[in-house]
């Protein structure tokens, strides 16, 4: 039940400059394919930033050699789940990040950055303290992953050859959970332009509604 993503550099870059361009002290979107553009308002430099959907900037695989979409408790081929529109109304994550960086990122979903439009699945989960975000995007059977804290923000995600595999223990309609698994994601210090550390990411996330 494991379908390999691949990680890169650029798609977190687009994810950082997203995020400082977006001031404030509340979320922005969850990226979708390992990149994103902010939404809604994100905590600037000095404090964390958001990560952000949209599934645009990361290559897409095609129909042929995208996995089968499947869903009903589970999808046992590791195939990104088909799911209807709507909001996701609860859920936790939990991020453990090792190497050049570390850390330990308990979020709780955040229902209004939370959402399933055209079979793009974003979810985003905040800290107690807001301080910190995990984002978890499904789109185009691929799956991505970020972690942002006050000082860098990592992840990887999309397409097959990679450092990075997602599987799911459910994949229905009203309940979601899976892990997203990396190693030696790249990540950035906030304020660069340059994926200068990485670290290994483990990502346990679910959702309902």
């Amino acid at each position: 039940m494991v379908l390999p993503i691949r990680r890169g550099a650029a798609a977190i870059l687009v994810i950082a400059l997203a995020v400082s361009a977006c001031g404030g002290s509340s979320a922005s979107a969850a990226p979708s394919n390992g990149s994103g553009s902010a939404s809604s308002t994100a905590p600037n430099a000095s404090t964390p930033s958001a990560p952000s959907a949209g599934p645009t900037d990361a290559a897409q695989p095609t129909d042929a050699a995208s996995p089968a979409a499947g869903g009903n408790g589970g999808t046992g081929n590791g195939a990104i789940p088909s799911l209807s529109d709507g909001q996701w109304t609860a859920g936790k994550a939990h991020a453990d990040v090792t190497g050049d960086v570390s850390d330990n990122v308990d979020g709780t979903i955040m229902e209004s950055l939370a959402i399933t439009t055209d079979q793009n699945t974003t979810l985003m989960y905040f800290s107690a303290d807001a301080t910190k975000q995990i984002a978890v995007a499904l789109a185009g059977g691929t799956a991505s992953v970020s972690v942002t804290t006050p000082s860098w923000v990592g992840g990887g995600g999309t397409t097959a050859g990679a450092q990075c595999n997602v599987s799911f223990t459910k994949s229905d309609d009203k309940a979601l959970a899976g892990t997203v698994t990396c190693t030696k994601a790249p990540v950035l210090s906030v304020g660069s332009l340059t994926a200068d550390q990485f670290a290994d990411m483990k990502v346990t996330f679910d959702a309902t509604r």
